[in-house]
């Protein structure tokens, strides 16, 4: 019995040095830290102006006015200082065709015209006045001129006048003279004279009504009733006309006007 008993202790004994030891945790199993969170940045504080940097906001804004003042003088100057062309063909119900030229220049205050054909067939004339004008919003504008007329059986004196006012989209124009004759100063004399209404919707075309008193085409047509329309862009217009809707044939106009 002993001897069984010895033997069931050293099987024991013998099981408990074989056991395996327990494993660690694999590193891949471990846990992973945490990060802590980032603290905010603390906000920045705006830089306040140096005395530098206004120095050179305020010499932008200088060379920002000058140029500007620089281009508007630029437009002033081109305004006043040109030269334009008109030439006009009326077409008369006898089926003829009659001409006239005008170049006018114009150069501060100063205003030079020459027209041909204007007081009558083959005449000359030419007339000098000043440059007026007045207003912004409501324009109004006039050069009285002083000229002589020549040509065949043409000679005589010419106080005339150019004007006009402007108003938003509406335009009033008015232009005449009053031709006094040097040989028969009573009988010869005449008044010219032209007035064109028109509004403009656009910046490049006119509508209007016109009325027109001259004796270059004869005795039916000295005072003729009309209407219009015009077109322009830059320096380039052309405006048609029919006249004496009312009053007895109709006669037709057509102007090309031009900055030179």
């Amino acid at each position: 019995m002993l001897t069984a008993l010895t033997l069931a202790v050293l099987a024991f004994a013998q099981d408990s040095t074989e056991a395996p030891a327990p494993s660690a945790p694999a590193p891949s199993e471990a846990p992973a830290p945490q990060a802590e969170p980032e603290e905010p940045a603390p906000p920045t504080e705006a830089a306040e102006p140096t005395e530098a940097t206004e120095e050179a906001a305020a010499a932008a804004e200088a060379e920002r006015a000058k140029a500007e003042k620089a281009a508007k003088a630029d437009d002033r100057e081109e305004a006043e200082n040109h030269a334009s062309a008109l030439f006009i063909l009326a077409l008369l119900p006898d089926d003829s065709a009659y001409p006239i030229g005008m170049v006018m220049f114009d150069r501060g205050y100063l205003h030079l015209e020459t027209r041909y054909n204007y007081e009558g067939s083959r005449t000359g004339s030419i007339l000098a006045g000043p440059n007026l004008s007045v207003g912004d919003k409501v324009n109004f504008w006039v050069q009285p001129m002083l000229g002589v007329a020549f040509g065949e059986n043409f000679g005589g004196a010419l106080p005339s006048w150019k004007a006009g006012l402007a108003w938003y989209v509406l335009d009033l124009y008015f232009e005449g003279e009053f031709y006094v004759d040097f040989k028969n100063p009573g009988e010869d004399s005449f008044l010219f004279a032209w007035t064109e209404l028109n509004v403009h919707p656009v910046k490049w075309a006119r509508v209007g009504i016109v009325a027109n008193r001259t004796r270059a085409f004869g005795d039916p047509y000295f005072f003729q009733p009309g209407a219009f329309v015009g077109l322009s862009e830059d320096f380039l217009g052309v405006t048609f006309y029919v006249f004496s809707l009312f009053n007895g044939p109709p006669t037709f106009q057509a102007s090309i006007f031009m900055k030179i």
